[in-house]
């Protein structure tokens, strides 16, 4: 009776440690439902732009180190590239040349924050960090225009 007991706890204790391990390999695929709302309203933001003549470049833009928005991942060791999936989202060429045309410097601004903090620790890693955005838009009128 106590070897059957046994078991069962073992057995339990392996499926939650690999319940974990699943959740730990896919938790930066999908992102948290604040981290959506804001990439959809930046890219709405950007995709609309034109409709209003003379308007000022939304304010995100000008954020250079946007991709360091902690809130918005899902964990710490799996950063979201916050500007990749708004640049993303975004479907009119149109919208994209009237930012890139501005003349506002700050898009082509590149973030100098690194996440070594030292001692060679390296806690994350975020992809296309060394891109503008105006170099991430120009990829995305690339493809749109494709």
């Amino acid at each position: 009776m106590h070897f059957r007991a046994v078991r069962k706890r073992t057995r339990n204790c392996i499926l939650i440690f690999i319940a974990s391990l699943y959740g730990c390999r896919t938790g930066n695929a999908a992102m948290t439902s604040d981290a959506r709302g804001y990439i959809e309203k930046c890219a709405d933001s950007i995709n609309n732009i034109i409709k209003y003549p003379d308007s000022p470049l939304p304010y995100f833009l000008s954020n250079a180190c946007l991709d360091y928005e902690k809130q918005y991942w899902r964990n710490i060791h799996n950063p979201l590239q916050i500007r990749k999936e708004i640049i993303d989202r975004v479907k009119n060429a149109k919208a994209i040349e009237y930012v890139l045309n501005y003349g506002d410097q700050r898009i082509a601004e590149k973030c100098e924050r690194q996440s070594n903090f030292g001692g060679g620790l390296v806690y994350y890693k975020i992809e296309m960090l060394n891109k503008s955005f105006a170099d991430l838009l120009q990829e995305r009128l690339t493809q749109i225009r494709k």
